[in-house]
Protein backbone atom coordinates (compact mmCIF):
# COMPACT_ATOMS: atom_id res chain seq x y z
CA UNK A 1 0.00 0.00 0.00
CA UNK A 2 3.25 2.31 0.55
CA UNK A 3 4.24 1.92 -2.76
CA UNK A 4 0.82 3.27 -4.47
CA UNK A 5 0.91 6.25 -1.48
CA UNK A 6 4.40 7.23 -3.05
CA UNK A 7 2.74 6.87 -6.94
CA UNK A 8 -0.43 9.37 -6.27
CA UNK A 9 1.67 11.37 -4.62
CA UNK A 10 3.89 11.57 -7.52
CA UNK A 11 0.86 12.24 -9.76
CA UNK A 12 -0.87 14.67 -8.58
CA UNK A 13 2.22 16.87 -7.49
CA UNK A 14 2.96 17.37 -10.97
CA UNK A 15 2.44 21.21 -10.47
CA UNK A 16 5.41 21.41 -8.52
CA UNK A 17 8.25 18.72 -11.58
CA UNK A 18 6.07 18.17 -14.13
CA UNK A 19 7.81 16.64 -17.10
CA UNK A 20 7.26 15.12 -20.38
CA UNK A 21 8.02 11.25 -20.62
CA UNK A 22 12.01 11.25 -22.25
CA UNK A 23 12.50 8.11 -24.39
CA UNK A 24 16.18 6.57 -24.09
CA UNK A 25 16.39 5.90 -28.02
CA UNK A 26 15.13 9.50 -28.52
CA UNK A 27 16.53 9.54 -32.30
CA UNK A 28 14.13 6.86 -33.19
CA UNK A 29 11.43 9.17 -33.06
CA UNK A 30 12.46 12.12 -34.10
CA UNK A 31 8.96 14.00 -34.44
CA UNK A 32 8.93 14.35 -30.61
CA UNK A 33 12.24 16.35 -30.44
CA UNK A 34 11.62 18.39 -33.13
CA UNK A 35 8.78 19.10 -35.22
CA UNK A 36 11.09 20.21 -38.17
CA UNK A 37 12.44 16.75 -38.51
CA UNK A 38 9.19 16.28 -40.55
CA UNK A 39 10.40 15.10 -44.00
CA UNK A 40 14.09 15.37 -43.14
CA UNK A 41 14.93 11.73 -44.05
CA UNK A 42 17.10 9.56 -45.76
CA UNK A 43 14.50 9.29 -48.94
CA UNK A 44 10.99 10.23 -48.80
CA UNK A 45 9.11 8.59 -45.87
CA UNK A 46 9.46 7.13 -42.67
CA UNK A 47 7.70 5.45 -40.05
CA UNK A 48 8.51 5.12 -36.80
CA UNK A 49 7.40 3.28 -34.04
CA UNK A 50 8.76 2.71 -30.13
CA UNK A 51 7.57 1.17 -27.07
CA UNK A 52 8.66 1.73 -23.38
CA UNK A 53 7.86 -0.02 -20.27
CA UNK A 54 9.33 1.44 -16.29
CA UNK A 55 8.77 1.20 -12.69
CA UNK A 56 7.80 -2.60 -13.32
CA UNK A 57 10.21 -2.90 -10.42
CA UNK A 58 8.01 -1.59 -7.83
CA UNK A 59 6.30 -4.10 -5.45
CA UNK A 60 3.18 -4.34 -6.35
CA UNK A 61 2.57 -1.98 -9.21
CA UNK A 62 2.35 -2.49 -12.71
CA UNK A 63 4.60 -0.74 -15.12
CA UNK A 64 4.06 2.27 -16.97
CA UNK A 65 3.31 1.49 -20.29
CA UNK A 66 4.20 4.43 -23.37
CA UNK A 67 4.56 3.96 -27.02
CA UNK A 68 4.70 6.27 -30.23
CA UNK A 69 3.58 6.20 -33.45
CA UNK A 70 4.89 8.34 -36.34
CA UNK A 71 5.06 8.91 -40.17
CA UNK A 72 6.38 11.72 -42.68
CA UNK A 73 7.47 12.39 -45.80
CA UNK A 74 8.79 14.88 -47.85
CA UNK A 75 7.15 15.48 -51.53
CA UNK A 76 9.85 16.54 -54.17
CA UNK A 77 13.01 15.01 -52.92
CA UNK A 78 12.26 13.31 -56.39
CA UNK A 79 11.81 16.08 -58.54
CA UNK A 80 15.20 17.89 -58.11
CA UNK A 81 18.15 17.59 -56.10
CA UNK A 82 18.24 21.48 -56.08
CA UNK A 83 15.10 23.11 -54.89
CA UNK A 84 13.73 23.18 -51.55
CA UNK A 85 11.58 20.44 -49.88
CA UNK A 86 8.13 20.56 -48.30
CA UNK A 87 7.49 18.21 -45.10
CA UNK A 88 4.69 16.67 -43.71
CA UNK A 89 4.37 14.33 -40.68
CA UNK A 90 1.77 12.71 -37.78
CA UNK A 91 2.33 11.50 -35.01
CA UNK A 92 0.33 9.88 -31.90
CA UNK A 93 1.72 8.90 -28.37
CA UNK A 94 -0.16 6.88 -25.46
CA UNK A 95 0.93 6.59 -21.66
CA UNK A 96 -0.79 4.80 -19.57
CA UNK A 97 -0.35 3.58 -15.38
CA UNK A 98 -1.86 0.93 -13.47
CA UNK A 99 -2.40 3.56 -10.72
CA UNK A 100 -5.78 5.50 -11.10
CA UNK A 101 -5.56 4.14 -15.05
CA UNK A 102 -3.90 7.23 -15.05
CA UNK A 103 -3.60 8.23 -18.86
CA UNK A 104 -1.88 10.61 -21.28
CA UNK A 105 -2.75 11.13 -24.99
CA UNK A 106 -1.30 13.00 -27.58
CA UNK A 107 -2.25 13.62 -31.26
CA UNK A 108 -0.49 15.99 -33.21
CA UNK A 109 0.24 16.94 -37.14
CA UNK A 110 3.81 18.22 -38.11
CA UNK A 111 4.75 20.84 -41.27
CA UNK A 112 8.28 21.84 -41.88
CA UNK A 113 10.04 23.81 -45.14
CA UNK A 114 13.53 22.53 -45.36
CA UNK A 115 15.77 25.60 -46.96
CA UNK A 116 18.96 24.31 -49.12
CA UNK A 117 22.38 26.10 -49.14
CA UNK A 118 25.90 25.57 -49.96
CA UNK A 119 27.72 24.71 -52.86
CA UNK A 120 25.97 20.91 -53.73
CA UNK A 121 22.68 22.60 -52.06
CA UNK A 122 22.87 19.30 -49.85
CA UNK A 123 22.54 21.29 -46.52
CA UNK A 124 19.50 22.25 -44.70
CA UNK A 125 18.27 24.93 -42.69
CA UNK A 126 14.72 23.80 -41.12
CA UNK A 127 11.75 25.02 -39.60
CA UNK A 128 8.77 23.51 -38.32
CA UNK A 129 5.40 23.49 -36.50
CA UNK A 130 3.19 21.57 -34.69
CA UNK A 131 -0.32 21.37 -33.73
CA UNK A 132 -2.95 19.29 -32.61
CA UNK A 133 -4.51 17.62 -29.20
CA UNK A 134 -3.75 15.78 -25.92
CA UNK A 135 -5.69 14.05 -23.66
CA UNK A 136 -5.27 13.42 -20.27
CA UNK A 137 -7.54 11.11 -17.85
CA UNK A 138 -7.76 9.25 -14.23
CA UNK A 139 -10.01 6.56 -13.24
CA UNK A 140 -10.67 8.49 -9.48
CA UNK A 141 -12.37 5.13 -7.79
CA UNK A 142 -9.23 3.22 -8.18
CA UNK A 143 -7.63 5.95 -5.95
CA UNK A 144 -6.30 5.62 -2.52
CA UNK A 145 -4.96 9.01 -0.93
CA UNK A 146 -3.25 9.52 1.96
CA UNK A 147 -5.99 11.20 4.29
CA UNK A 148 -8.09 7.37 3.74
CA UNK A 149 -5.23 5.37 5.40
CA UNK A 150 -4.41 5.11 8.95
CA UNK A 151 -1.05 5.30 10.93
CA UNK A 152 -0.68 1.81 9.91
CA UNK A 153 -1.64 2.15 6.64
CA UNK A 154 -4.90 0.42 6.46
CA UNK A 155 -7.75 1.51 4.74
CA UNK A 156 -10.36 3.54 6.40
CA UNK A 157 -12.28 5.22 3.95
CA UNK A 158 -13.55 8.79 3.14
CA UNK A 159 -11.37 11.32 1.59
CA UNK A 160 -10.97 15.55 1.41
CA UNK A 161 -9.70 14.94 -2.19
CA UNK A 162 -11.95 16.45 -4.64
CA UNK A 163 -11.43 15.89 -8.94
CA UNK A 164 -13.78 17.20 -10.78
CA UNK A 165 -13.04 16.33 -14.18
CA UNK A 166 -11.43 12.72 -14.90
CA UNK A 167 -10.85 13.23 -18.87
CA UNK A 168 -8.96 16.51 -19.89
CA UNK A 169 -8.86 17.84 -23.51
CA UNK A 170 -6.17 20.60 -24.33
CA UNK A 171 -4.74 21.78 -27.13
CA UNK A 172 -0.72 21.51 -28.16
CA UNK A 173 1.14 24.12 -30.38
CA UNK A 174 4.90 23.26 -31.17
CA UNK A 175 7.97 25.03 -32.98
CA UNK A 176 10.93 24.41 -34.02
CA UNK A 177 14.52 25.01 -35.91
CA UNK A 178 16.80 22.10 -37.23
CA UNK A 179 20.60 22.62 -39.31
CA UNK A 180 21.72 20.16 -41.08
CA UNK A 181 25.25 20.10 -42.52
CA UNK A 182 27.23 17.50 -44.84
CA UNK A 183 30.86 18.78 -44.95
CA UNK A 184 31.18 15.18 -46.72
CA UNK A 185 30.66 12.00 -48.16
CA UNK A 186 31.68 10.37 -44.47
CA UNK A 187 30.11 12.86 -41.96
CA UNK A 188 26.57 14.32 -41.34
CA UNK A 189 26.25 16.87 -38.47
CA UNK A 190 22.57 17.89 -37.19
CA UNK A 191 21.84 20.86 -34.42
CA UNK A 192 18.42 21.41 -33.79
CA UNK A 193 16.19 23.30 -31.11
CA UNK A 194 12.41 22.88 -30.27
CA UNK A 195 9.28 24.73 -27.89
CA UNK A 196 6.50 22.10 -27.28
CA UNK A 197 3.16 23.19 -25.14
CA UNK A 198 3.68 26.26 -26.34
CA UNK A 199 0.13 27.39 -25.37
CA UNK A 200 0.72 26.62 -21.76
CA UNK A 201 -2.70 24.59 -21.34
CA UNK A 202 -4.73 23.93 -18.16
CA UNK A 203 -4.35 20.66 -17.46
CA UNK A 204 -5.87 19.80 -14.11
CA UNK A 205 -8.55 17.09 -13.04
CA UNK A 206 -9.31 19.22 -10.10
CA UNK A 207 -10.96 23.10 -9.83
CA UNK A 208 -7.52 24.04 -8.85
CA UNK A 209 -5.60 25.35 -11.77
CA UNK A 210 -2.46 23.93 -13.41
CA UNK A 211 -1.13 24.94 -16.37
CA UNK A 212 1.19 22.33 -18.54
CA UNK A 213 4.80 23.40 -18.13
CA UNK A 214 6.29 24.67 -21.36
CA UNK A 215 9.22 22.13 -22.67
CA UNK A 216 12.63 23.22 -24.47
CA UNK A 217 14.28 20.78 -26.38
CA UNK A 218 18.04 20.99 -27.46
CA UNK A 219 20.24 17.93 -29.51
CA UNK A 220 22.66 17.29 -31.69
CA UNK A 221 24.48 14.32 -33.12
CA UNK A 222 26.55 13.29 -36.15
CA UNK A 223 26.80 10.46 -38.46
CA UNK A 224 30.45 9.48 -39.11
CA UNK A 225 31.94 7.07 -40.87
CA UNK A 226 35.36 5.73 -40.66
CA UNK A 227 36.44 2.62 -42.99
CA UNK A 228 34.25 0.14 -41.74
CA UNK A 229 33.06 1.63 -38.81
CA UNK A 230 30.19 4.17 -37.98
CA UNK A 231 29.64 6.07 -35.29
CA UNK A 232 26.57 7.76 -34.44
CA UNK A 233 27.20 10.26 -31.13
CA UNK A 234 24.24 11.80 -30.08
CA UNK A 235 23.22 15.20 -27.02
CA UNK A 236 19.58 15.70 -26.16
CA UNK A 237 18.54 18.17 -23.42
CA UNK A 238 15.10 18.48 -21.92
CA UNK A 239 13.90 21.85 -20.12
CA UNK A 240 10.52 21.46 -18.34
CA UNK A 241 10.96 22.98 -15.01
CA UNK A 242 13.70 20.69 -14.66
CA UNK A 243 16.77 20.12 -17.19
CA UNK A 244 17.14 16.48 -18.23
CA UNK A 245 20.36 15.21 -20.64
CA UNK A 246 21.15 12.53 -22.56
CA UNK A 247 24.57 11.73 -24.00
CA UNK A 248 25.98 9.03 -25.86
CA UNK A 249 26.75 6.92 -29.26
CA UNK A 250 26.84 4.23 -31.48
CA UNK A 251 29.50 2.18 -32.85
CA UNK A 252 28.49 -0.34 -36.03
CA UNK A 253 30.71 -2.13 -38.20
CA UNK A 254 28.99 -3.23 -41.82
CA UNK A 255 27.98 -6.66 -41.95
CA UNK A 256 27.16 -6.84 -45.64
CA UNK A 257 28.49 -3.53 -47.93
CA UNK A 258 26.11 -1.51 -49.72
CA UNK A 259 25.97 -0.36 -53.58
CA UNK A 260 25.37 3.40 -54.94
CA UNK A 261 21.23 2.13 -55.10
CA UNK A 262 21.30 0.24 -51.88
CA UNK A 263 21.68 0.21 -47.97
CA UNK A 264 23.97 -2.09 -46.40
CA UNK A 265 23.27 -3.83 -43.00
CA UNK A 266 25.25 -2.75 -39.81
CA UNK A 267 25.11 -3.49 -36.76
CA UNK A 268 25.83 -1.19 -33.88
CA UNK A 269 25.99 -1.34 -29.77
CA UNK A 270 25.29 1.78 -28.09
CA UNK A 271 25.57 3.26 -24.88
CA UNK A 272 24.38 6.76 -23.00
CA UNK A 273 24.36 8.41 -19.73
CA UNK A 274 21.28 9.86 -18.26
CA UNK A 275 20.74 12.41 -16.21
CA UNK A 276 22.36 10.59 -13.07
CA UNK A 277 19.76 8.16 -12.76
CA UNK A 278 20.27 6.01 -15.37
CA UNK A 279 22.72 4.20 -18.40
CA UNK A 280 21.21 3.06 -21.65
CA UNK A 281 22.82 0.11 -23.15
CA UNK A 282 21.19 -0.56 -27.18
CA UNK A 283 21.72 -3.10 -29.35
CA UNK A 284 20.86 -1.58 -32.77
CA UNK A 285 20.48 -3.34 -36.70
CA UNK A 286 20.13 -1.47 -39.61
CA UNK A 287 18.68 -3.88 -42.35
CA UNK A 288 18.73 -2.34 -45.82
CA UNK A 289 15.64 0.86 -45.28
CA UNK A 290 14.65 -0.87 -41.99
CA UNK A 291 16.66 0.07 -38.43
CA UNK A 292 15.61 -2.48 -35.27
CA UNK A 293 16.98 -1.20 -31.87
CA UNK A 294 16.52 -2.49 -28.00
CA UNK A 295 17.81 -0.68 -25.19
CA UNK A 296 17.58 -1.08 -21.14
CA UNK A 297 18.33 1.30 -18.85
CA UNK A 298 19.96 0.28 -15.67
CA UNK A 299 18.77 2.44 -12.74
CA UNK A 300 21.42 3.67 -10.54
CA UNK A 301 21.53 5.61 -7.18
CA UNK A 302 18.27 5.84 -4.98
CA UNK A 303 15.88 5.71 -8.26
CA UNK A 304 17.56 1.75 -8.54
CA UNK A 305 17.07 0.91 -4.78
CA UNK A 306 13.04 2.14 -5.19
CA UNK A 307 13.40 -0.72 -8.30
CA UNK A 308 14.61 -3.57 -7.37
CA UNK A 309 16.99 -3.60 -9.78
CA UNK A 310 14.60 -3.86 -12.55
CA UNK A 311 15.54 -1.77 -15.74
CA UNK A 312 13.49 -0.11 -18.34
CA UNK A 313 13.45 -1.95 -21.60
CA UNK A 314 12.65 -0.14 -24.86
CA UNK A 315 12.17 -1.30 -28.35
CA UNK A 316 11.96 0.60 -31.91
CA UNK A 317 11.65 0.27 -35.75
CA UNK A 318 12.36 2.67 -38.17
CA UNK A 319 11.62 2.06 -42.17
CA UNK A 320 12.30 4.77 -44.37
CA UNK A 321 11.11 4.40 -48.12
CA UNK A 322 11.34 6.09 -51.56
CA UNK A 323 8.49 6.91 -54.31
CA UNK A 324 10.00 6.59 -57.58
CA UNK A 325 13.78 5.94 -56.88
CA UNK A 326 16.31 3.95 -54.63
CA UNK A 327 18.75 6.04 -53.45
CA UNK A 328 21.29 6.93 -50.36
CA UNK A 329 21.93 10.20 -51.51
CA UNK A 330 19.23 12.85 -49.60
CA UNK A 331 21.48 15.25 -47.25
CA UNK A 332 19.48 14.17 -44.76
CA UNK A 333 20.74 12.10 -41.22
CA UNK A 334 20.37 8.53 -40.96
CA UNK A 335 19.44 9.06 -37.08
Amino acid sequence: MKNYILLISAFFTLQIQAQDLIYSQFNAMPLALNPAFAGNNSCNYRFSAIGRSQWSGINNVKSYQSATLAGDVNINNNIDDQINLWGAGAMLSYDKASVGSFTNLMMVGNLAYHIRFGKEANNFLSLGIQAGAGQRGVNASSLVFGDQLDDFGRFVGGTKETITNESKWYPELGFGALLTLNPNDNSNMYFGSSILHLLNPNVSFTNDEYKLPVRFNFHAGGNFLHGNYVFLPSVYVQYQQLANYNIGTYAGTYLSAGSETTDPTIGYLGLWYKSQDAIAAALRLDIGKMSLAFSYDIHTGGVARNLNAIGSPELSINYYGCFQRDTRRSGCPRL
